[in-house]
């Protein structure tokens, strides 16, 4: 009885680690096909410049509001 309390317990482990390992290789095989094409979105400000470009119509503002100037 025991024992086939814990061969249970252990089958349902393994499935939700293949299961995992099954998602985890999925989701790089995506994330592989993805680089391929070559579509990155234009309004992806995680790489380059911390200020982006002004967008159309726009004017490019040299300082912010928001940012304080601290005079020491």
């Amino acid at each position: 009885m025991a024992q086939e309390t814990i061969l249970v317990l252990l089958a349902g482990l393994i499935g939700v680690l293949f299961a995992g390992l099954v998602g985890l290789l999925w989701m790089m095989v995506r994330a592989g096909l993805d680089d391929d094409h070559d579509t990155h979105d234009t309004h992806d400000n995680r790489q380059g410049s911390a200020s982006p470009e002004p967008h159309d119509g726009e004017k490019a503002h040299e300082d912010s509001s928001r940012q304080s100037n601290v005079v020491a």
